[in-house]
């Protein structure tokens, strides 16, 4: 016997679907194939227990060759063959819908059809995404940094279907978020101008305030007109920011929606300087702009500055967002 087989239900959407087709049941069955528990495990349940506000809609369906009786009944049996295996795995049954409708509104003409032998699977998506910034109020102008985070966000989600929150926590973990950020007052450097600069720690969800409180000029030193066997080191010291400006904020907010979009879709490092996602090569603490560069006005604008996703950064988050599925979205591809 074949195993299971399972499709976005409509493979003519788009490529992040939230609508499947379990099929390929054995005829007169509603067991499980192996196909079918790996995709529900690994897919749906997956979704399911990282989205708290996520449902599932389940249709069972019956191919043609059976009395109708039998066939409604069949079809009622898939669908909760589906159901049993969710909740099993912890999903509450109030987060999840059974219907059921035997061999009517077929796929097929013929009699036997694996297509109608089959679960629809609707997923139903909140219509809310909310990031949670757990002591978040370490950054003195919080509104400017979630505004920064709003800013970067909240149109790729509306392009998901979603409406984003985002949550100042002041010393609770709620635990509500879609995706949680941790703020703490670690990463000050005892040598600012070593070279490495970790601001959070990419994609686990940490943002380090002392490290961005410790940011420093570390450019080349400056020379003296006058005299140039004068080298000014101290200038190398200059501190970049100060917690309480709006600059300063929106440098965090900047490093904030540099995390999120690895925790969304494992967005990868990009040498474009304007992008949220610079790095000069795949090593995080990079980032930062070439020594012979580095005067406090250029690293103020460098960090603090309007930053942007490219286009299939876009698309990779908005495939994410829209089906809840972090990191990089649900793809699935019509089995053979």
């Amino acid at each position: 016997m074949s195993d299971g087989k399972f499709r976005p239900l409509n493979p003519d959407g788009q490529d992040c679907p939230t609508e499947f087709l379990l099929f390929n049941f054995d005829i007169g069955s509603s067991k499980l194939k192996p196909a079918h528990e790996r995709f529900l495990n690994q897919g749906i349940l997956t979704i399911l227990e990282a989205n708290g506000e996520h449902k599932v809609g389940l249709v069972g369906r019956a191919s043609r060759s059976g009395p109708d009786s039998f066939d409604l009944k069949l079809s009622r049996q898939r669908a909760e063959a589906v159901a049993a295996l969710l909740t099993r795995a912890g999903i509450d049954r109030s987060r999840i819908q059974v219907d059921f409708i035997g061999k009517s509104h077929p796929f097929s003409t013929a009699n036997e059809s694996e297509e109608d032998r089959s679960v629809e699977i609707h997923l139903q998506i909140s219509p809310t995404l909310i990031i949670e910034l757990e002591d978040g109020w370490l950054v003195r102008r919080a509104d400017v940094m979630v505004q920064t985070i709003r800013e970067a966000f909240a149109p790729i989600a509306a392009r998901a279907g979603r409406k984003l929150q985002i949550h100042l926590g002041r010393g609770i973990a709620t635990g509500r978020g879609d995706l949680n950020l941790h703020f703490d007052t670690g990463g000050r450097e005892m040598r600012p101008c070593a070279g490495i600069l970790i601001f959070g720690n990419e994609g686990g969800g940490e943002i380090r305030v002392g490290a961005h409180e410790s940011l420093r000029v570390c450019g080349d030193p400056t020379l003296s007109a006058k005299d140039p066997s004068d080298i000014d080191h101290g200038s190398q010291l200059d501190q970049v920011f100060e917690n309480g400006e709006p600059e300063f904020a929106r440098f965090v907010g900047n490093t904030c929606v540099h995390e999120l979009a690895h925790m969304i879709a494992k967005i990868e490092h990009t040498t474009d300087p304007d992008n949220f996602m610079f790095s000069q090569d795949d090593k995080a603490w990079l980032a930062n702009l070439p020594p012979d560069q580095r005067t406090r006005e250029n690293m103020r604008r460098h960090w603090g500055g309007p930053k942007t996703f490219n286009v299939a950064q876009i698309m990779k988050m908005v495939c994410a967002m829209h089906t809840g599925f972090f990191p990089g979205g649900m793809r699935t591809t019509r089995t053979p």
